[in-house]
């Protein structure tokens, strides 16, 4: 990413983290389309990263795995996976974050949840990982791949680190059109790329569920939760809850991040609306694209073939 939008991303996610600290996945979520009852959203919202990482887990048949399988999580965010792979299933994680502002919030997770001995966290680059080869059993790799542009390096690293019959398990929005770049920081491939890398790589796509419809669901009360009254009454919360200082970070970054969207939503001939914030206004057009087919969402599991 480039230095400015990246350290922009980094405040502004750091900022919500640090007003809603309850926060553990940094991932979407899946709502069911047709519960649209304007007074769920919040349990919409809070439930909906859970579910798709539950449904993650059932299509790869993580529990499966023996007590003591190594798991390498490929842009673990805040380390919410790992810990839950740590503590449900016995798995020993390896977590792979390139941001370093979050490496220390991901550690300090793990170790309040009594797991430093279980899950790792590492400053490192998903497409060079500081681990030998064929060391796991599992890898995650959850919005982390259209994060980068060299599919084909990525999935190469994460065949090497798998052994012979390891699974990896893939969140990932791609285009059915073109390829589309995003502020520098987005890279979502045309239909099918990241598959194509993984046979390349000696990985084979054996299941994939579709789940747009349930992601643009959950992405319009995402939308919402980014409009400018949500936004305030988010840091009013938390300066009455004593963090003050937190909700003014937020704010900032609130406004700042809007600066980096309004460029990408001219670019793009989404228009704005009076009144609505450039944050809710990307996730609406989002949320669109997915429902008419423009992009779609899949949840794969590939098998690392021997």
């Amino acid at each position: 990413m480039p230095g400015s939008v990246e350290a922009l991303h980094t405040e502004f996610f750091n900022a919500l983290v640090a007003v809603l600290p309850q926060l553990d996945h940094l991932h979407y979520g899946l709502s069911d389309p047709d519960d649209r009852a304007i007074w769920g959203a919040p349990r919409r919202l809070a439930q909906g990263p859970a579910s798709l990482f539950e449904r993650l887990i059932r299509l790869g048949d993580v529990q499966s795995l023996p007590p003591g399988a190594v798991a390498v999580d490929v842009g673990c965010g805040l380390a919410a996976s790992g810990v839950q792979l740590a503590r449900r299933f016995g798995l020993v994680v390896e977590g792979i974050n390139l941001t370093e502002a979050q490496v220390p919030l991901a550690r300090a997770r793990v170790a309040a949840a009594g797991l430093s001995a279980q899950v790792r966290v590492h400053h490192a680059d998903g497409r060079a990982m500081p681990l030998p080869d064929s060391c796991a059993d599992l890898a995650l790799l959850v919005e982390c791949a259209f994060h980068v542009p060299d599919k084909d390096r990525l999935m190469a690293e994460i065949a090497r680190v798998l052994k012979p019959g390891g699974r990896l398990l893939v969140a990932d929005q791609e285009r059915v059109g073109p390829p589309l770049e995003v502020m520098g920081m987005f890279f979502f491939g045309a239909e099918g790329t990241l598959a194509r890398a993984g046979e390349a790589a000696g990985l084979s796509l054996t299941a994939q569920e579709d789940v747009s419809a349930e992601i643009a669901a959950w992405m319009s009360d995402y939308a919402r939760a980014g409009d400018y009254p949500a936004r305030l009454g988010l840091a009013a919360w938390a300066s009455v809850g004593g963090r003050p200082s937190a909700a003014a970070a937020f704010l900032r970054g609130s406004r700042r991040f809007d600066t980096l969207i309004r460029a990408e939503l001219a670019a793009r001939g989404a228009q704005e609306r009076f009144a609505e914030s450039p944050i809710r206004r990307l996730r609406e057009h989002t949320a669109q694209e997915l429902r008419e087919g423009v992009s779609r969402y899949v949840l794969q599991r590939y098998t690392r073939l021997g």
